[in-house]
Parts: C-alpha cells; structure tokens; sequence
C-alpha cells in the first residue's frame, strides 16, 4: 500500500474548499442555523516487534477524514434539529484481499468510502410539563451511555415546581464501525426520575431493558437498575 501524495493532496485541498465557504457560520450560538466541517489527515506507519514475518515494518495506511455538524431552529426555539455525521477516505488503496495488515479496520474492509451518522434527531422544547420531546438518532442522556434509532421523552408533572422530573426512551442501538451489519443490534427501553432538592445537586434513578440479539446468542434479556449523584460546589 504506498502512499499517493498527489491524491492525498488533491483530497485535502478539495474538502478545503468546500469547508471555506461555511467557516463563517460555525457556532451555534443564537441562530436559526449553524453548520461546521472539519477535516482531518490521518497517516499510520507499522513497525514489528517479535515477529517481524507476520506484518511488514514498512507499511503504512492513510486516511482522510471529514466531520460535518450542523443544527436549524425556530424563532421561539421550541423545535429543533441536530445532525453529526463523518466521512473516512481511503486514499492510499486497500490491500489485497487475504494479506496481513497491521491497520485492518471497518472502513477499509470494502470500499475506499465509508460513512457515518453519529446523531441525527428533531425535538420539541417547553417550559410548561411538557419538558422535551426528542425523535431519531441520539445519545441517551441518563444510565450508560448508549446511541440509539428512537426516541425520548421528559416531564416535570408537578409544575411549574422545578425539582422533580420523569423520562422515558427507547429504540434500537446504534453500533459504530460495525463490519457486519447486524451483528451486534439490541432494543432498549427505559424509564427513571431526577429529583433536585437544590440548585447545585441532582439524583436520578432509572430502569433500563435491554434486548440482546446477536449471532452469539439468540436472545439475552438484562435488567438494570441505577442511581447516580450530582453536585456542583460552584
């Protein structure tokens, strides 16, 4: 796998170009729409200890990597729009099928493209009961952390009282850098409080469900239980 510095190059100045224009709109401040790229160039060189016949002390693998991220409003800021995503370019071809390689990944298994959506969700604000109302890809906000195709939900039955909030989520996992797709694939489902006896110090208590079904095993059911504790001196 040698290194192409022509097409490295072409590349890196091509995503330059298509992030100039939007590099003003960065930030998502207090607009209705924001959008932000970044890219990056990632080169990896190998070197043997041991066994120097498995891989070679010359080889090496590099990449380009683009991140895009952006996010739109309304006026009264009650809906909104998130979405992350990523690009990695394969720029210095792929080995030969059935050669060793010391730099073996997802993304350099079938094509010199791959991508990913990290997040991708719409949700609704308030400030009444209705707290928040999020649908699509997102991170879970409570329990471990989890990425999930679904959606969540929070209320605060007692207001206008701050100090006492419920939630619930469910969906399917989200698996990053998953050669195979369908793998690993879990459904989820969860519900808890957080109770906010002061300004500064939070605890929540949640339930969560998971449904494993992967290759290894048909189904495995888990039942988990959490309390977590929160405070900020300052």
């Amino acid at each position: 796998m040698g290194f192409n510095a022509t097409r490295a190059t072409f590349w890196l100045a091509l995503l330059a170009l298509l992030s100039a224009p939007l590099a003003g709109r960065a930030g998502e401040g207090e607009k209705l729409f924001w959008f932000q790229i970044q890219e990056e160039y990632r080169g990896r060189f190998a070197s043997s200890y041991g066994n120097p016949n498995l891989y070679s002390d010359r080889e090496s693998d590099h990449d380009v990597r683009l991140l895009v991220s952006g996010g739109i409003r309304d006026a009264s800021a009650h809906f909104r729009g998130y979405l992350s995503a990523g690009a990695w370019f394969d720029v210095d071809g792929q080995p030969a099928k059935g050669t060793p390689s010391a730099f073996a990944s997802s993304y350099d298994l079938d094509s010199s493209l791959w991508m990913d959506v990290f997040s991708l969700y719409g949700e609704y604000h308030s400030a009444g009961a209705f707290r928040l109302a999020r649908i699509g890809r997102q991170a879970v906000e409570f329990g471990l952390p989890i990425v999930i195709d679904g959606a969540f939900l929070e209320i605060r039955p007692l207001a206008p009282a701050p100090w006492f909030d419920l939630f619930a989520f469910g969906g399917r996992s989200v698996h990053f850098f998953e050669a195979d797709q369908g793998l690993l694939e879990d459904w989820v489902a969860s519900a808890g409080a957080v109770i906010r006896p002061m300004d500064r110090l939070r605890l929540v208590l949640d339930y969560r469900f998971l449904l494993e079904a992967t290759e290894l095993v048909d189904e495995l059911q888990d039942h988990t239980y959490g309390a977590e504790v929160w405070y900020a001196p300052l």
